[in-house]
């Protein structure tokens, strides 16, 4: 496996497990139905299966909205997100091998059963991954504080 697809893997479990510590607000399969009101709500969560390797979702939410202008916009911007994520993550492994082994610490946490109960926990491990500057924030209230602050100053600045 090399390491763009090793690096996708990982992102799949982690997402994977974020999922499915929310189960309790996922939709019953049985409840698609692209005739509804729940369209944009199909489509994020089609997004976030396709992260872990779900593909099916994402093709029949696309294909049903494809022609309906009022989702265009709404299309482009999750679409053209999967291409950014992928983008961005073959980047990182390419370049940050620090990110790598973080990715890949985070996976395995995910993956194991101790994962499953704790919130916080939870939030601690995957920001590591897609929020590092909150990295910390429940051991360090405020040291992470300052850390934002900085980053938000910073940010502003442009």
């Amino acid at each position: 496996m090399n390491a763009q697809s090793n690096a996708m893997h990982h992102l799949a479990a982690i997402v994977r497990s974020i999922l499915d510590r929310f189960q309790s607000d996922k939709f019953v399969e049985s409840s698609i139905d692209l005739n509804g009101d729940n369209k944009l709500m199909l489509l994020n969560r089609s997004f976030f299966s396709t992260l872990t390797g779900q593909t099916e979702e994402l093709d029949k939410v696309v294909e049903e909205l494809r022609d309906l202008p009022e989702y265009q916009s709404f299309l482009s911007f999750y679409l053209d997100g999967l291409e950014l994520i992928h983008k961005e993550l073959k980047e990182l492994v390419q370049n940050d091998s620090v990110f790598s082994k973080v990715l890949e610490e985070v996976s395995g946490w995910c993956q194991s059963k101790e994962q499953k109960t704790n919130l916080s926990d939870m939030a601690g491990q995957t920001w590591k991954v897609f929020f590092p500057e909150a990295t910390g924030i429940f051991e360090d209230t405020e040291q992470a504080i300052t850390t934002l602050r900085v980053c938000v100053i910073f940010f502003c600045s442009f």
